[in-house]
């Protein structure tokens, strides 16, 4: 998330924020990309002094998805509790 604009009128508030996400995927051996450019204009308020959301629109910008070649083979993560981001954020095994 980026470009965050926030506006604020007592208890309520309206924010927008660009989102970018891309991912990766295999399509019949070949490796593809996904591109997807949205905004999340969302509305939120205050409740026993904590800000909540409210409502969340995504409005879809841009997608694409192509093939493309890796530069090289990435290390150093996985997608279990032996990744790095297990040792600190606090998760137990």
């Amino acid at each position: 998330m980026s470009n965050i604009v926030i506006e604020l009128d007592g208890d309520r508030a309206g924010s927008e924020s660009y989102v970018t996400a891309t991912l990766r995927m295999e399509r019949e051996g070949r490796l593809m990309q996904m591109t997807v450019l949205s905004r999340y204009v969302d509305r939120w308020s205050k409740r026993e002094g904590l800000w909540a959301l409210d409502h969340r629109r995504a409005v879809m910008e841009m997608d694409e998805i192509r093939e493309v070649t890796p530069m090289k083979q990435h290390s150093g993560w996985t997608r279990d509790r032996n990744d790095p981001s297990y040792e600190v954020l606090g998760a137990k095994s």
